[in-house]
């Protein structure tokens, strides 16, 4: 079973590409920690942006296709609060594949 882990990158407050990806890359890292502990995932592994886009150079588009193809070949998804908060386009993506 797998679980895909989404968190803003673009939206995020900090100042900077490099800051916001740092700063979304650290908070991703964090969630795998607290939500491995939950038992309702005991047995998932865990996926997110940063593990189907491993270079930093690729376009935007294509790092969206690799999450929205990460996404439909996950069993569930957990959507960070701020990332709620900022995205409207993805969750309409996502609810479209079920």
């Amino acid at each position: 079973m797998k679980l895909y882990i989404a968190t803003p990158i673009n939206a995020r407050p900090e100042q900077g590409f490099r800051n916001k990806y740092k700063a979304a890359q650290k908070r991703v890292r964090e969630l795998k920690e607290i939500i491995k502990t939950d038992h309702r995932f005991y047995g998932y592994s865990f996926v997110s942006s940063f593990d189907v886009n491993k270079p930093q150079n690729i376009s935007e588009a294509i790092a969206m296709g690799n999450c929205i193809q990460a996404v439909i070949e996950c069993d569930a998804i957990y959507l960070d609060h701020a990332w709620q908060r900022w995205s409207r386009l993805d969750p309409m993506i996502i609810s479209s594949f079920g």
